[in-house]
Formats: C-alpha cells, sequence, structure tokens
C-alpha cells in the first residue's frame, strides 16, 4: 500500500516536472521571438517530433534566429561547436537533448528553490 502511494507522488511530481518543462519551453520562445507553442497535454514522443521540425527548419532557414533561441536557452557555445556531425538529424538529435537537459535543469531548480 505504501508502495502504490509513493508511486502516486513520483508520478506526480514528475507530471508537474513535463507540464513546467512545457511552459519554460514555451516561454522560451517567446521571448526569442519564435512563434510555437507547444500544447500542455503534448506527450514526450510528440514534443521530440515537433522540436526536431522546429530546429530542421531553423538550421536550414534561419541560423541567426537558432543561435539566438540557443542564447535564450542558455545552451553554452561551446557545447553546440563540440557537435561535429555532419547529419542533420543526428545533429539535430543531440541539440535536443542538450536543450532538454537543460530546460529540466532550470525547472527543477525552479520548484527546488521557490519553496524556500
Amino acid at each position: 500500500m505504501l508502495e502504490a502511494h509513493i508511486s502516486l507522488i513520483d508520478k506526480q511530481i514528475t507530471l508537474k516536472l513535463y507540464k513546467d518543462l512545457i511552459l519554460q519551453l514555451n516561454k522560451d520562445f517567446s521571448l526569442s521571438g519564435i512563434d510555437f507553442n507547444l500544447s500542455l497535454n503534448c506527450k514526450p514522443n510528440k514534443l521530440i517530433k515537433n522540436l526536431t521540425m522546429l530546429f530542421q527548419n531553423m538550421i536550414v532557414k534561419d541560423y541567426q534566429k537558432f543561435n539566438q533561441l540557443m542564447y535564450v536557452l542558455d545552451i553554452p557555445e561551446n557545447k553546440l561547436a563540440s557537435l561535429k556531425e555532419r547529419q542533420l538529424d543526428v545533429l539535430i538529435d543531440r541539440i535536443i537533448r542538450l536543450v532538454l537537459e537543460r530546460v529540466l535543469q532550470k525547472v527543477y531548480l525552479k520548484q527546488k528553490f521557490s519553496n524556500l
């Protein structure tokens, strides 16, 4: 019985973290002047697909705006520069990983220190 309650609490924490991740991404897109809004009901696989399409489009058509977004997201330039992939799809997968790690870090820290 105790395990079920702990599981329920863990699920709620994870759900809250995920929704806050979506909200933070939407905020960062807006701050970058990018008209791209993710639904709070967006499933993780749909999130990855949407980010893949967005980043692919930006890298090919508007690299300056892509760089601006990376700055707002606080992705270090040296981390981006260290990605030496020649295939665009592999490069985008690695960029998405960097973005999600950084945004989750921001969301986690905001949640952790907002209650102090």
